[in-house]
């Protein structure tokens, strides 16, 4: 490459031409002088050291956004917390991504260090059905109960499945897809041990918190699978994205349902096991960063246990208990 095109600013906002950019002489002579700072605005201190970050507010003051919500109708409420008392008001309506004005003042009787206030908008009032609920960002309690529906069992097809081999030359293309045959959904105990194997669970908000997988505070199941050896129970494996996920939002007395298929246990061979479901949370109250960014913090664990035969067997399923 004889000409290359470099940002002389950080933000490229203008080019400057460089004839051979493995020239170091070259590239610090055209690329070398230190850039105009870019403005800066000032940020204030607040009287307990912290800084006080309001760009969000600041950008909707000097957008004029702040201003549709001067003389909007609003509502006022009173929250009371071992002797702390929050009075707000905040409008009755607003559009989607605005950034509104809620107003509080905050009571407390001797000290009530430390405090988080926070709020979070939920869309569908119809589904609060008129009750106060937490979210994940502050929550309530956080409970979930889970029942088995049953399994579905599939056998691969010769000659439609794909085959894999060592030697990538003597692969077989699969013709069809999916290549298999599956059954219709089995409310049984006993599990047919075949090729592929789905397990099917509904799970229920019992607790008084709104559980999602999206924004600050985040929810979703963790299922590990273990095999019994003598009288210990092995762990043998996990589904393929590790969680189970949340679509929507799930509101205390909602419903939803979940296929579980094992990562390398798809053919379950016959025996005894256990699905361990864990309810994972995030948010940012007081874990460390790893919780926060990847494993979580679990707070609800329920088990299920099932048998694996070579024939598929009718028996009456256990609970799945906590």
């Amino acid at each position: 490459m004889d000409v290359m095109e470099m940002g002389k600013t950080p933000d490229f906002l203008e080019r400057t031409a460089l004839k051979n950019y493995n020239d170091p002489k070259e590239v610090v002579e055209k690329l070398g002088q230190t850039p105009e700072p870019s403005d800066v605005e000032e940020y204030q201190i607040h009287q307990d050291g912290g800084l006080i970050y309001d760009i969000l507010s600041r950008e909707a003051k000097k957008t004029g956004v702040l201003d549709k919500y001067k003389d909007a109708p609003t509502y006022t409420g009173i929250i009371s917390l071992d002797g702390t008392t929050l009075e707000y008001t905040i409008p009755k309506e607003a559009a989607a991504y605005d950034l509104f004005p809620i107003r509080y003042t905050l009571h407390a009787a001797g000290s009530a260090l430390p405090l988080h206030i926070s709020a979070t908008a939920f869309e569908e009032e119809s589904r609060r059905k008129g009750r106060d609920l937490y979210d994940l960002n502050i929550p309530g309690v956080i409970d979930t109960e889970i029942e088995y529906l049953g399994y579905v069992d599939a056998t691969k097809q010769p000659g439609i499945w794909p085959v894999h081999s060592a030697a990538q030359e003597n692969d077989t293309q699969g013709s069809a897809y999916p290549g298999f045959e599956a059954t219709d959904l089995i409310k049984s105990g006993t599990i047919k041990s075949t090729d592929i194997t789905w397990l099917k669970f509904k799970y229920t908000n019992t607790g008084n918190t709104i559980l999602d997988s999206e924004g600050n505070g985040t929810f979703c199941f963790a299922p590990l699978l273990y095999r019994k050896e003598g009288s210990d129970w092995v762990y043998t494996d996990q589904i393929h994205n590790m969680h189970e996920r949340l679509f929507d939002y799930l509101y205390p007395g909602e419903s939803g349902e979940m296929w579980l298929c094992f990562r390398r246990k798809k053919n379950l061979s016959p025996g005894d096991y256990k699905i361990e479901f864990w309810g994972r949370i995030r948010n940012e109250q007081e874990d460390p960063d790893y919780m926060i960014v990847w494993s979580g913090r679990d707070l609800i664990k329920s088990s299920f246990e099932f048998t694996v035969r070579e024939a598929a067997e009718s028996t009456v399923p256990v609970n799945v208990v906590k």
